[in-house]
């Protein structure tokens, strides 16, 4: 994973000197709790080592006047996958997070639709760092997986993909819903409570996240203009959400919380069935904000 540098103050004063071996600072921004650990290079600069959890960036080598200015962070940029990755939602989110620096790559069934995907991305986000394939073959070097396919399709895929899950964060933006004429929209109740905790289930070596069901792909897509929501985080893992937290962060206007365990998931999730309904009904793209955090 690379890393960008940016400034970040420190949590408590760095020596004058450079004998030390670990001095501690704290991120406030994209990522809160991500560690940055510091060690002595022969007195000429520092080598970094960043630590979220299951999160890991490569040694940066920081030179010496960086301190002398009072910076004394990277700001680290992520490999994103999306596992059908496609569909709006999917590519809403990819914008969005392309914009901010990342790689992303949009996984499809089909190889070329994943590289049509992925075209989609520079397009809309000129300099984009992105790449598409087949599903299978977005996933190796991902730091996050989104999965961004209907409920219908997810036994099946996680099945397929299995052990390639095993170690990372695994975000599920899944909403189990039905349409029915005459009432539109109808949330499913599921045998495993919650998308989420189904996922979860399949995948007892990854990190099962669940977000971003409410936000409207439709807003995502329009890069010119702020999304104004909260995206509920739910998972067990409290560094996993934090990851999940900064990088909804990073989507103007959008404000990450930290929603508890996973199977609160299983509520979030259902509100996606009145979203949709409200947008039919009034015709617009709504969305969800908590008052009073």
């Amino acid at each position: 994973m690379g890393g960008r540098f940016r400034s970040v103050p420190p949590v408590e004063p760095l020596p004058s000197t450079y004998s030390f071996s670990d001095a501690k600072v704290r991120a406030t921004r994209p990522w809160r709790g991500l560690i940055v650990a510091f060690a002595r290079r022969d007195g000429c600069g520092i080598d970094l080592r960043a630590d979220c959890g299951p999160i890991r960036c490569r040694t940066q080598f920081i030179p010496r006047h960086w301190f002398n200015s009072g910076r004394h962070l990277i700001e680290v940029s992520m490999n994103l996958a999306f596992v059908g990755g496609t569909g709006p939602e999917g590519l809403g989110l990819a914008i969005r997070f392309a914009h901010a620096g990342h790689h992303v790559a949009i996984g499809s069934r089909s190889t070329e639709r994943g590289e049509e995907g992925a075209q989609k991305i520079r397009d809309a986000v000129p300099g984009a760092n992105a790449s598409g394939g087949a599903n299978a073959d977005v996933l190796a070097d991902a730091d996050v997986v989104f999965l961004t396919f209907p409920y219908a399709g997810q036994k099946d895929t996680l099945e397929a993909l299995g052990a390639r899950l095993d170690g990372k964060i695994v975000c599920n933006v899944v909403a189990p819903l039905d349409f029915v004429q005459g009432i539109g929209a109808v949330a499913l109740n599921v045998e495993g409570k919650s998308a989420a905790q189904e996922a979860a289930a399949q995948l007892p070596n990854a990190t099962v996240v669940s977000a971003f069901q409410n936000m409207s792909a439709e807003k995502l897509m329009e890069l010119g203009h702020p999304v104004d929501c909260d995206v509920l985080v739910c998972g067990k893992e409290a560094e996993a959400k934090q990851v999940i937290i900064g990088l909804a962060n990073e989507i103007e206007g959008v404000r990450g919380i930290d929603a508890g365990g996973l199977s609160q998931s299983r509520y979030v999730e259902m509100i996606t069935s009145l979203l949709i309904n409200l947008n039919r009904k009034h015709k617009t793209h709504t969305s969800i904000k908590i008052v009073g955090l």
